[in-house]
């Protein structure tokens, strides 16, 4: 009978009784983010500025913890071989999470790819958690499409390849989500702040930068939850569940913080590709649509847009705050107001004053970095917008103008994000490297131990190294033999030698007292016994190599890595903290399983489960919640809306697939050859039959004494070259005198030994003109040559015989103030 009873209900109350019991906007979120998942399907990575950095790190970590060490503070693979304290001062956990993929099975490019997008749908979940408990399920909806389609968040997973920076975002929205929830609960209090301290504690170990960034903001966010709720115990709460979270990670951040003068940080903020004062952006480029993606162009300049359609419908929610009847719903749209023009006035150049005041800042080290925080109160506000109009709808008669205008904002920022799922890939020799292609990828990039400029070197390494002995031990699998033998005296040897990860036995036989030295930094945590007496470790050399004296006679040695006082303290108190953690998570089992015996305390544990946006079942008791931070309306859907939101997504990864991805479309451009450049002077010069110089872009030619002249070269490789190249381009006067110069080592900062012949490369040149140049016409000169030689390419075919290695672009004329 109850089957046949079930057998006739409508779809709308099947739908209605799933819903019940499921969020159906968690998987529908899942269906709109397959188009920003499909660029991670590959079997290779996006080509990216740091993307090839955090795989070989996850190559290093890999092979550490084959080896038994589940968490290396020390990377003795780095550095070809001698080692770097990376995990001393880096944020860990965005490297375990690929790590535990892989354990799994998973090749290390696929756990890569298999991470970020895990980032993007966590983020995604999160943010919809966050909004749809302040607002309502329909504004949580639209700022979860937000948050993952934000340019930053795109821009970040595939120009960048920056997994910390993904998760980092990924934790923040959930952070809040679980901060609201233990301000707001009456039962449940303690799984709340121990789901509290577990996301804080991954947020913390996620990035360094990022938890920088947002901080300051979580903390605001959760004052303006307790100033509404008005209640002193959440107040403890809230308190009690950050002391806690931090205790979880003081692991890593009191060692970060106490020994950051053991490392060589200042290499970090004073080169000026990471000196602050030199990547503040411009309303203009903050306002700019992504440009349509050519699948010819080599070297494309990440866009610093900020997400017009995020930025436009983040405005009228907050001129909408006045809808909310609410002080709590609209107190947090202006707070979120507030710090999206903070964030946005960090971002210009008016803003260096308070750069320069704020020390911490520097470490952020480009501006670019705060459009995470932009994207995230955009979102928060794009969702405000909805949920205000929800709210009121109920009360007029345009009830039905809401949900078309959620699927055209759907649409809109979907649509303004397109061209950014069009990245260019590596060309990887393999899906699964090795320690050995992480020591060539060293040379080929000059990254110092994965690091960019090394700025993880102990400072006593004051001679970087360029390559180590232990580099063909590692081509040929032998055993890792760090003892540097040319400094032990004459009749010594070696009795035995056994060599582990951050370890060492050795027994040495010396007819005199001997300084034995490895291949490996010194750095504070190593620690030396010699016949079982303690012994001290020093520095050795301009190299910075790890040293100890040993006395005449037989020694047995015993050399590893641990724990300095300041860690051991760190390590401690993370340990009370995680035995904490675990008991107050027992008595919230053992108080839940006395619970589950009433059945009246079952049918109250019901409504909690269900969640602020489901709906109220008939006999259910409601947990008692600050009124204004109730739900706008409950989470069922009627089934026509679903049905129009599953085809939405489903109609947005088709359309993608195919039609954006094999035809040529406003947002993608297909590269037929040189011709499909766009340019304002074409050239076609040939330099030494290897490279072609397409054109070049002059925006003006007049320029003002004191101001730079812009010049834009477009080159395309005839073929693959071994040799790099940098071009030059000079300002000339009618005698052939140098005015002005700029030249560019890479040219458009991509070296010429990785040009394709089937891509071309803009190579951007801004030439200082000085305030005393003297009027007059100009000619700029343009080429290529050897930085190693100075020699040029000859021009094949030049119109001026007496230019044979350059071409003259003009004529520029130079004018006074």
């Amino acid at each position: 009978m109850s089957q046949t009873m079930y057998a006739m209900k409508s779809p709308q109350q099947v739908l209605e009784r799933v819903q019940q019991r499921l969020d159906l906007n968690l998987p529908l979120i899942c269906l709109f983010l397959l188009p920003a998942f499909h660029p991670l399907l590959k079997p290779t990575l996006t080509l990216s500025s740091d993307g090839l950095v955090h795989l070989y790190r996850l190559v290093a970590l890999d092979s550490a913890v084959n080896q038994g060490l589940l968490f290396p503070r020390w990377m003795p693979d780095l550095t070809f071989g001698y080692g770097l304290p990376l995990f001393v001062y880096y944020s860990p956990l965005s490297y375990y999470m690929p790590e535990v993929l892989h354990i799994f099975g998973l090749n290390a490019v696929y756990a890569m790819n298999a991470s970020l997008a895990l980032s993007l749908l966590v983020g995604a979940w999160a943010m919809y958690l966050f909004v749809r408990d302040v607002f309502n399920p329909m504004a949580g909806l639209v700022a979860s499409v937000a948050y993952a389609y934000a340019p930053f968040q795109l821009l970040n997973m595939y120009s960048r390849g920056s997994p910390p920076t993904a998760w980092g975002m990924a934790f923040f929205p959930l952070a809040l989500w679980a901060y609201q929830r233990l301000i707001r609960s009456q039962r449940a209090a303690r799984v709340h702040l121990l789901l509290v301290a577990l996301i804080l504690a991954a947020l913390f170990l996620s990035h360094n930068i990022t938890t920088l960034i947002f901080s300051p903001l979580l903390g605001g966010y959760v004052v303006i939850f307790l100033w509404f709720k008005g209640d002193r115990q959440r107040l403890v709460g809230a308190s009690l569940a950050a002391v806690l979270g931090a205790s979880l990670a003081v692991f890593f951040l009191l060692p970060a913080m106490a020994e950051r003068s053991l490392v060589q940080l200042d290499r970090l903020t004073t080169p000026p590709g990471f000196d602050y004062h030199f990547h503040f952006l411009t309303l203009s480029d903050l306002l700019r649509l992504p440009p349509p993606v050519n699948t010819g162009h080599l070297n494309p300049e990440a866009p610093s847009s900020i997400g017009l359609p995020q930025l436009v419908l983040a405005l009228l929610g907050l001129s909408g705050a006045w809808l909310y009847k609410g002080r709590a719903r609209r107190g947090i749209v202006l707070f979120s107001g507030v710090w999206l023009f903070v964030s946005i006035f960090m971002l210009l150049p008016a803003s260096v004053g308070l750069w320069d005041r704020l020390p911490l800042l520097a470490f952020v080290q480009r501006p670019s970095r705060l459009l995470s925080l932009s994207a995230f109160l955009m979102a928060v506000l794009s969702g405000a917008l909805f949920g205000a109009l929800q709210a009121r709808a109920r009360e007029s008669r345009l009830a039905w103008l809401t949900f078309p205008l959620t699927v055209v904002a759907l649409l809109i920022i979907v649509g303004g994000s397109l061209s950014l799922l069009y990245p260019r890939y590596y060309d990887l020799a393999s899906t699964s490297p090795t320690l050995t292609d992480m020591m060539a990828y060293e040379h080929a990039s000059g990254t110092i131990g994965t690091t960019s400029f090394g700025e993880y070197l102990p400072v006593w390494v004051r001679q970087v190294p360029q390559d180590s002995p232990l580099e063909n031990l590692y081509r040929s699998g032998g055993t890792l033999d760090r003892l540097d033998r040319s400094y032990l005296p004459a009749g010594a040897r070696v009795e035995s030698a056994i060599f582990d990860a951050n370890r060492a036995q050795l027994t040495i036989i010396s007819p005199q007292a001997a300084q034995l030295v490895f291949h490996t930094f010194y750095f504070p945590g190593w620690r030396a016994t010699i016949n079982g007496q303690e012994t001290g470790t020093f520095p050795v050399s301009e190299r910075g190599l790890l040293g100890l004296a040993v006395p005449a006679g037989e020694s047995r040695v015993e050399l590893r890595f641990g724990e300095t006082p300041t860690r051991l303290i760190a390590d401690m108190i993370s340990a009370l903290g995680v035995s904490i953690w675990l008991a107050l998570m027992m008595v919230a089992i053992y108080q839940k399983l006395n619970r589950q015996a009433s059945p009246r305390l079952i049918e109250r544990g019901r409504s909690d489960i269900a969640g602020p946006g489901a709906p109220v079942v008939q006999g259910a008791q409601v947990d008692v919640v600050h009124r204004e931070f109730a739900p706008a309306q409950a989470a069922i859907m009627p089934l026509w809306q679903v049905t129009a939101l599953v085809g939405l997504a489903l109609a947005l990864t088709l359309f993608k697939s195919l039609y954006l991805d094999r035809f040529p479309s406003p947002f993608k451009q297909h590269f037929g050859g040189s011709q499909d450049v766009r340019l304002e002077t074409r050239l076609d010069i040939n330099f030494g039959d290897q490279f072609v110089l397409l054109g070049y872009d002059l925006p003006y030619s007049t320029v003002v004494a004191g101001e730079p002249l812009d010049l834009t070269l477009y080159w395309q490789a005839q073929k693959q070259q071994p040799t790099t190249y940098s071009s030059m381009a000079q300002l000339l006067d009618s005698r052939g005198n140098v005015i002005s110069a700029q030249d560019n080592l890479h040219p458009g900062q991509y070296p010429t030994n990785l040009w394709q012949p089937w891509g071309y490369v803009t190579d951007p040149h801004s030439l200082p003109v000085s305030p005393d140049t003297p009027p007059g016409r100009y000619f700029l000169s343009v080429g290529l040559y050897e930085p190693d030689t100075w020699r040029r390419l000859p021009v094949v075919d030049s119109t001026y015989p007496e230019w044979t290695d350059a071409i003259l672009i003009g004529p520029v004329t130079v004018v006074s103030k």
